[in-house]
């Protein structure tokens, strides 16, 4: 799970709130941390839900997420919690985009899957356009 495509898909939303709830020291860095919420303001019958589509994003000082946080549900009510997270960091540059190279997963607090990126190839391609 790349971090960027994750956060530019949830904030492509009208709905989506964003709450500054401060900084916090994550790892020995002062982060940003961020609350995103889906308010459902456009569909008010679906309100019901935005509990669903709570998410935690904590931010390096250079914007890049360190961490992001989430609950995974099947149901309203009773139904069991999943709490997932994780954790970035090691960001190269490649191509003049960001990526995490170590990737942690946590589920429910435990280590789940340490993810180490080898390689990143682009598909981004330059093409010359001309009109006639």
């Amino acid at each position: 799970m790349f971090p960027l495509p994750w956060l530019a898909s949830r904030m492509a939303g009208a709905d989506m709130a964003v709450v500054n709830l401060g900084n916090e020291t994550l790892s020995n860095v002062t982060t940003t941390h961020l609350r995103l919420t889906n308010t459902f303001t456009s569909a008010p019958d679906l309100a019901l839900y935005s509990t669903f589509t709570v998410a935690h994003v904590w931010l390096d000082p250079t914007g890049l997420p360190l961490r992001i946080s989430y609950e995974r549900r099947s149901a309203l009510g009773d139904s069991p919690v999943v709490a997932v997270a994780y954790e970035y960091s090691d960001y190269r540059n490649v191509q003049g985009f960001l990526y995490p190279f170590q990737i942690r997963k946590f589920v429910n607090g435990t280590p789940w899957a340490s993810i180490s990126v080898q390689t990143v190839h682009s598909t981004i391609q330059s093409r010359a356009w001309s009109t006639h």
